[in-house]
């Protein structure tokens, strides 16, 4: 077996979406070596930033938070599905999804690759010009039975609808189903089969609405 790293890095003042509720992540040694003879961080950031997993409670008052999660949501076989051609003006729609229909109906783990983290993951732009899913796309994937929804993206929204004050729609709909989002996957263009093994575990985080985490894929040799 080979293993993939999917994961962006958690990194002090890294890019980060602009949106004024997500704080920068901050790195601060609280001990070091020449005083106390060791090295410690204090280490500050938002529960959705790099690759990370959003919880129902990301969205839907009083959902099931990140640790309430069986934990072989996050590991198991996962289904991949490329877009060649999605943008913001021409995001992942109802019929994009009607054609991969019966890997949709056989998969509980679905990762959407659009290569837009190979191509703009470390810009400001990758969180307000990528693409997402239309309203309709969202509300065909709620019929499915899935567990988890991944993708090389930031957002399942697009930038209008994503701001302090609303819901963002399309997080409504998918949370409520119960699945988790997965998001910011790098390095999808490695993985040569249409089905890996996902491994993708947050920090048992009590009462978190998300949490970064390690996604890796495992690809047979």
């Amino acid at each position: 077996m080979r293993f993939i790293d999917l994961t962006a890095e958690l990194a002090a003042g890294m890019v980060r979406h602009p949106a004024p509720h997500l704080p920068p992540v901050e790195m601060i040694p609280v001990a070091t070596h020449e005083k106390d003879k060791r090295l410690v961080h204090r280490v500050s950031f938002g529960t959705h930033v790099s690759t990370h997993l959003d919880a129902p409670a990301h969205a839907i008052e009083g959902g099931v938070t990140i640790d309430e999660i069986a934990i072989d949501v996050f590991c198991g076989s996962a289904a991949l599905i490329r877009f060649d051609d999605v943008t913001k003006q021409k995001p992942i729609d109802v019929l994009d999804l009607e054609r991969v229909c019966d890997i949709l109906e056989r998969s509980r783990r679905v990762v959407l690759e659009t290569g837009w983290a190979r191509k703009q993951w470390g810009s400001a732009e990758y969180f307000t010009q990528g693409p997402f899913l239309t309203r309709e796309a969202s509300q065909y994937l709620a019929k499915f039975d899935l567990a988890l929804l991944g993708m090389d993206f930031p957002n399942v929204d697009c930038d209008a609808e994503t701001r302090p004050g609303i819901q963002a729609p399309n997080h409504g709909i998918l949370l409520r189903t119960g699945l988790v989002l997965l998001e910011n996957l790098l390095n999808l263009e490695q993985i040569e089969t249409p089905e890996f093994q996902l491994i993708a575990l947050p920090l048992k985080l009590i009462g978190g609405d998300g949490c970064p985490c390690r996604a890796v894929a495992q690809i047979p040799d």
